[in-house]
């Protein structure tokens, strides 16, 4: 267990050099994320009824935000340690830094997508985008009522469009075709490399 907190440390101390922040660490205007979110959901009237209370969706964003930056660090803290098959003329021997590498990596996506997608569920709750069933970002942001398409908004949707899909369409392919573990190990080989897995 000593070894499991030494770790934890390591990540903790990375987190904060890095100023690696969580989302209840910032204060919009001074006032802290989660009495904005607060006020935001007490005082705006609803188009669906929230399935949970609000505090639980807060909460979720917060821990959501706290694995994220988990997985960060822990991915920058491996990197410089992986194995980069093409300086070491192809050949891939999988090694421990490797294996917990793209499985973070595999972990920040999915706890990426799992942020994002609860950003849209936020906004169907207030907004009409005529969603039914299941609700998606992409459709919430392509059927937002134009009346409330503020700048806010347009910086939402090109931070989503422009930084975020892109790895969510990684995460996609991660969960539906082939883990990061598999591209990886199996690119190698496709590509006149030789691989060795620890």
């Amino acid at each position: 267990m000593e070894a499991l907190h030494a770790w934890y440390e390591e990540i903790i101390t990375h987190i904060q050099k890095t100023n690696l922040k969580n989302l209840s660490e910032y204060a919009p205007s001074g006032k802290n994320i989660f009495a904005a979110f607060s006020d935001v959901t007490r005082s705006k009237q609803v188009l669906k009824k929230f399935s949970y209370s609000d505090f639980k969706h807060a909460d979720d964003f917060n821990y959501l935000s706290m694995d994220f930056i988990y997985a960060i660090a822990i991915i920058e803290i491996l990197q410089p340690r992986i194995n980069n098959a093409v300086k070491e003329g192809g050949t891939y021997d999988q090694s421990l830094e490797d294996h917990l590498y793209l499985r973070y990596a595999s972990y920040g996506l999915q706890t990426l997508y799992s942020y994002w997608d609860r950003i849209g569920d936020l906004l169907d709750f207030f907004f009409d985008t005529g969603q039914k069933g299941d609700v998606y970002l992409s459709r919430v942001l392509d059927r937002f009522p134009a009346q409330y398409q503020s700048a806010t908004f347009h910086a939402l949707n090109n931070l989503y469009r422009n930084k975020v899909l892109p790895l969510l369409t990684e995460r996609h392919s991660t969960v539906h075709t082939f883990t990061l573990k598999a591209k990886y190990f199996w690119g190698v080989i496709e590509h006149g490399g030789t691989t060795r897995k620890s």
